[in-house]
C-alpha cells in the first residue's frame, strides 16, 4: 500500500557464491525498504565453483537489465532503480551500474566492495574458486576500470579495520 514507485535490487552474493533462501526467511532484513514502499529484488547468480567470476558479472549484468525492463509489471519506475551489495555483492553491483554505454540503475551502493581484481594473489584463487580464471580477464571484472563521468551516482562505504577486503579497493 505504500509503494513510492522505486526499487532496489539487492546483489546476493558473498564470495561470489549466491545462496538461496526461502523469502520469508530474508524478508526482514529487507523490512525498512519495504515499509518505505521500495520494491526489493533479490538477484541471485550463478555460483561458484561452477561459475567462475567472469561468467557471473554477465549473469548479473544480464539480470539488472531483466530487472530495468520489467520495472513496469511491479508498478515500478525504470528510472527509479538502484543497486546494492556488500563484499562480492558490491563488486557485482558496481560492474552492472557501470559497465556498458548505457546503465541498468540510477544508483549504485557498494559495501566494502573489491574494485580492482588485477593482479589476485595464488592464495586467494585457491581459497576462492571464482577467482580461478584467466588473469586476462581480470580487468573486465574490475569496476574501478568502467568509472567514466555519465556513471550513476555512486557510494562506496568501507571500514578501515576490513582485513578481508582492503580499504584501498575503495579509495
Amino acid at each position: 500500500d505504500s509503494a513510492n514507485g522505486a526499487g532496489i535490487i539487492h546483489v546476493v552474493s558473498g564470495g561470489w557464491n549466491s545462496r538461496y533462501n526461502l523469502p520469508d526467511s530474508v524478508v526482514v532484513n529487507y523490512k525498512p525498504f519495504l515499509d518505505a514502499g521500495f520494491t526489493v529484488f533479490a538477484l541471485r547468480h550463478g555460483s561458484s565453483p561452477q561459475f567462475k567470476l567472469p561468467e557471473t558479472v554477465d549473469d548479473i549484468v544480464l539480470g539488472a537489465w531483466n530487472i530495468h525492463d520489467h520495472t513496469a509489471q511491479f508498478g515500478e519506475d525504470s528510472s527509479r532503480l538502484g543497486i546494492f551489495g556488500g563484499s562480492s555483492g558490491g563488486q557485482l553491483a558496481l560492474m552492472a551500474g557501470l559497465s556498458g554505454e548505457k546503465h541498468p540503475v540510477g544508483a549504485i551502493v557498494a559495501f566494502f566492495a573489491p574494485a580492482d581484481l588485477r593482479g589476485i594473489p595464488d592464495m586467494m584463487k585457491a581459497m576462492m574458486p571464482a577467482l580461478d580464471f584467466d588473469s586476462t580477464l581480470a580487468a573486465g571484472t574490475s569496476p574501478v576500470l568502467f568509472a567514466t563521468p555519465d556513471d550513476p551516482p555512486t557510494l562506496l562505504i568501507h571500514g578501515d579495520n576490513d582485513f578481508v577486503v582492503q580499504l584501498w579497493q575503495s579509495e
